[in-house]
């Protein structure tokens, strides 16, 4: 092309004038269009790896169970025939999170009434539980001070903050409706009505 050229304006088709011929970008400019680039690439990177696995996962799930159909019927679309069925979790079974772990022993038959042998001694009912029960019966103010009435299994102790009872409870620390305690090394808190076994 000849200088003459390069200095006049060019022209579109229909008489309008282009734009002036962009700049080239910077060292700044173009460092910052790769790293864009870069994040991008890695985002449809991502995006792609995680619809490939859930493909995987539906491929190698479990077959569904094939369902037993009554007669051979025209389907009314092929649409409807081509559906598969809806996903189960069959692997999954409930349980009730109310339900206890441990359940008391089923109660003894009573002895006949002609039967004088000694009645077998009963289990209670947390025989299968090891430990102490412990519980907060109440806590009220003497003076100033908070004093906080445990039992612990049939004995009852009064107790303020930092009162060591039951050879291995302490009284840790007393609120209007709660305590802190510990047994040993292991803390744990009980409010007024509660009760652990430790």
């Amino acid at each position: 092309m000849s200088p003459a050229m390069r200095a006049e304006p060019l022209r579109a088709v229909g008489g309008k004038e282009l734009p002036p011929p962009r700049k080239r970008m910077g060292r700044r400019e173009r460092a910052l269009a790769i790293l864009l680039a870069v994040i991008v690439a890695l985002g449809g990177a991502y995006v792609g790896i995680g619809k490939l696995g859930s493909r995987q996962e539906a491929a190698s799930g479990p077959a569904p169970a094939a369902r037993p159909r009554a007669a051979a019927s025209p389907s009314p679309s092929p649409r409807a025939a081509a559906s598969s069925p809806a996903r189960t979790f069959e692997f999954f079974e409930g349980r009730d999170p109310f339900e206890p772990l441990l359940k008391p022993p089923p109660p003894t038959p009573s002895p006949a009434p002609g039967d004088t042998a000694a009645p077998a001694p009963v289990a209670p009912a947390d025989a299968g539980v090891q430990g102490r029960r412990v519980s907060l019966l109440d806590i009220f103010k003497k003076g100033a001070v908070l004093y906080a009435l445990v039992a612990v299994d049939a004995d009852e102790f009064t107790v303020k903050q930092g009162e060591v009872f039951a050879t291995n409870f302490r009284v840790n620390v007393l609120t209007q409706k709660c305590g802190s305690f510990s047994y040993g090394d292991e803390g744990f808190t009980l409010c007024v009505g509660q009760e652990v076994i430790k």
